[in-house]
């Protein structure tokens, strides 16, 4: 029960720090709104895999969410403000997979496809994009994304799953899944930049 508590207030504190980073939108609340606007804070908590694992030498792989490393959406979404011009009323479902190099212990460099369906104001929706992300000893890093017509800046932090205050276990066998956390803000891209 200790160590439960322990996480959970060790996982509070780097997500408010995270928080503090990022910084939040300054929400738009007239009915003049573009249709397509988005801007909201958003947080997103999932378990990543890893193919072959982080180990203590730099190397490439594949990650993503989901047993077998999927991409399907087991993370947990949470956002506040407008997706694509429609106010966010829940929760919803976060999943990606892609490529990691320069990849270990310490560190790593990742790009992947992304999804998620979250509720809205005016109905379910379901996006898709990509994000570039990289992570440093700290194992804490930035994170950059594009969808149609919104772009994502945010920062994540990373904790191997069962392991609480290092990477020690590292040196002794590969990290092949990790908890992690990523908080940013989605806002609307202009028309060049939309795909």
């Amino acid at each position: 029960m200790r160590h439960s508590k322990a996480v959970t207030k060790m996982r509070s504190f780097r997500l408010i720090a995270l928080l503090a980073a990022v910084g939040s939108p300054a929400f738009v609340g007239s009915s003049a709104q573009a249709q397509a606007e988005s801007n909201a804070v958003c947080s997103m908590v999932w378990k990543a895999y890893f193919s072959p694992g982080f180990t203590m030498t730099k190397g490439k792989g594949i990650y993503g969410t989901g047993v077998g490393m999927t991409g399907a959406e087991t993370g947990l979404m949470t956002c506040a403000g407008t997706i694509n011009g429609q106010r966010v009323t829940g929760p919803g479902t976060f999943g990606f997979k892609g490529k990691t190099w320069d990849g270990n212990c310490f560190g790593n460099h990742g790009v992947a496809r992304y999804s998620y369906t979250i509720p809205t104001a005016g109905g379910v929706q379901h996006v898709t994009g990509t994000f570039t992300e990289s992570r440093g000893v700290n194992q804490e890093g930035p994170v950059e994304a594009r969808q149609p017509g919104a772009v994502f800046s945010g920062r994540h932090q990373v904790l191997p799953t069962g392991v609480v205050t290092s990477w020690q276990n590292c040196m002794n066998r590969p990290i092949t899944e990790v908890d992690a956390v990523t908080v940013g803000v989605f806002r609307s891209s202009d028309r060049s930049a939309r795909g």
